[in-house]
């Protein structure tokens, strides 16, 4: 074929298609002379017959011995090609996707990284997946960074119900996981989980006493998953600090929801609305727990403030000593709620107690 390239270079015909024939006169003999002549040198031969002759790239022959089926004659013509962005399309295309994960991360180009993780994660199924790419943490940065980008687009594209009856958490989240568990990422893990919980919507319709089997859902969701991240914080011996924060957090759960439950049951109970006890001072808790779609709830200060506003004030004590609120921080609280309902009465009996801030009822 030399001789034929010579003939050819004399008389000027040296376009990529006359080229391409003589690399593949070249990849057709490999099979011939198979035991003589292997891949390797097959490839060898090639690429110093088209030496100096630039129209036609290694990736290029590559390209040619791949669609003969030559898939190893184009692997070692590929090893030839400089430009990565050249080899990485025609290594996906061949389902190598390892080779092009890793030739993708030696060139250290994210753009490049990510359009091989999307196409390798197309490609295969979650079990493929993530043995491909353990252990690369430039493949898994940008999944977790995908991941979060996910989320924090809908809650800020999330402006009213309709849209949140619709919210959907992209692919990369539930596989963000799945990576953190496999290379047991255990406070990762935890954290992913207890934002999980926070994306349970609230029923829509909080007034409505049918409602509260799906009230009970809401925080049997949240509570679970809160105890899942609970278990893989218990792996972390440096967490112990969250481990004790996410138990907290779910009895100020139970308390809430206790409230709650009470509150529609006395919605059921009470018939006409306008005979209804304390009527807006449960629609404000309602409210309270509503206002974002149930995305965060109250903090234990809110809580305690609403058990006072629904006069349920030993429910508010037992808060106190669940949650070991101090005197101080309690007095401060359960005043401020005492003055914004304006029961003097209360206030005046509550003020005969030693006070651990000091204050003084003002009397007329």
């Amino acid at each position: 074929m030399s001789k034929a390239l010579r003939v050819l270079n004399a008389v000027g015909i040296t376009s990529p298609p006359t080229l391409a024939h003589n690399i593949i006169i070249s990849a057709s003999k490999a099979t011939e002379f198979a035991s003589a002549n292997p891949s390797h040198g097959v490839c060898q031969k090639i690429i110093s017959n088209l030496e100096g002759h630039h129209s036609v790239s290694p990736a290029d022959k590559a390209e040619i011995a791949w669609s003969l089926w030559k898939s190893n004659l184009s692997v070692e013509l590929l090893q030839h090609e400089k430009k990565l962005a050249k080899q990485i399309p025609l290594l996906i295309k061949m389902e190598r996707g390892g080779e092009a994960l890793n030739q993708s991360i030696k060139s250290l180009d994210p753009d490049l990284i990510h359009a091989v993780l999307w196409e390798t994660q197309a490609r295969k199924s979650l079990a493929e997946f993530l043995p491909a790419v353990k252990g690369k943490l430039e493949a898994v940065s940008p999944i977790h960074v995908w991941a979060k980008a996910s989320i924090e687009q809908n809650f800020s594209s999330l402006k009213d119900t309709a849209k949140m009856a619709n919210f959907a958490v992209g692919p990369d989240w539930e596989l963000y996981p799945n990576f953190c568990y496999q290379d047991e990422h255990h406070a990762e893990s935890a954290c992913l989980l207890l934002e999980d919980s926070y994306m349970n919507f609230c029923p829509p319709e909080p007034y409505m006493a049918v409602t509260l089997s799906d009230w009970e859902m809401f925080f049997s969701d949240k509570t679970t998953k809160i105890k899942n991240s609970i278990q893989f914080f218990a792996e972390d011996s440096a967490r112990v600090f969250e481990q004790k924060m996410a138990n907290e957090s779910i009895k100020l759960l139970n308390v809430q929801k206790n409230l709650v439950m009470d509150v529609l049951r006395s919605y059921s109970s009470e018939g006409d609305s306008s005979k209804r006890s304390n009527e807006q001072m449960k629609k404000s808790f309602l409210d309270s727990i509503t206002s974002n779609n149930g995305l965060s709830l109250p903090s234990l200060n809110e809580t305690i403030r609403q058990c006072i506003k629904l006069g349920s004030c030993k429910k508010a004590d037992r808060l106190k000593v669940n949650f070991k609120v101090p005197d101080k921080h309690f007095w401060c609280v359960k005043m401020k709620a005492l003055i914004g309902l304006r029961d003097w009465k209360s206030l005046e009996a509550w003020a005969g107690n030693k006070s651990p801030i000091g204050f003084e009822v003002p009397m007329s």
